[in-house]
C-alpha cells in the first residue's frame, strides 16, 4: 500500500510541474487525457492494496490453504490487461491521429502547389 501511495502522490507532483511547462489550452489534450486515465488506474491500484485484506482477505488465505490459485492474482492479471489494452488502444489512435494530419497536411501543400504558377 505504502509503495501505490508514493506512486499516486508522484503522479500529482508530476502533473504540477509538467502543467508549468506545457502552454496552458482551455480543452483536454491527448496527453491530458492519458495522464488521468492513468492516474485512475493508479487510485484503483490504491484502493484495491487498501481494500482487499479487508474485503477479501480471510478468502485469500483459504485458497491458499486448498492450494487454489489466489483470487487475487485474477484480479492483478485483470487489471494489467484492461492498462495494456488501454495503452495499445491509446497509441494506435494517436498514430492514426498523427497519420491523418499528415496526409491532410500532404493534400493541402498539393493544392497550393498545384496553384503555384511554374
Amino acid at each position: 500500500l505504502a509503495y501505490a501511495v508514493t506512486i499516486l502522490l508522484t503522479s500529482v507532483a508530476y502533473r504540477f510541474v509538467i502543467a508549468g511547462s506545457i502552454p496552458q489550452v482551455s480543452y483536454l489534450t491527448a496527453v491530458d487525457g492519458y495522464n488521468l486515465v492513468c492516474f485512475i488506474f493508479m487510485l484503483v491500484n490504491v484502493m484495491e492494496a487498501a481494500l482487499w485484506p479487508t474485503v477479501l482477505g480471510q478468502r485469500s488465505l483459504d485458497a491458499l490453504a486448498a492450494g487454489e490459485p489466489n483470487p487475487e492474482w485474477w484480479w492483478a492479471l485483470a487489471f494489467l490487461g484492461a492498462f495494456l489494452v488501454y495503452n495499445v488502444c491509446f497509441w494506435v489512435a494517436v498514430i492514426v491521429q498523427i497519420t491523418l494530419r499528415g496526409r491532410k497536411r500532404a493534400a493541402q501543400l498539393a493544392r497550393l502547389d498545384a496553384k503555384q504558377p511554374h
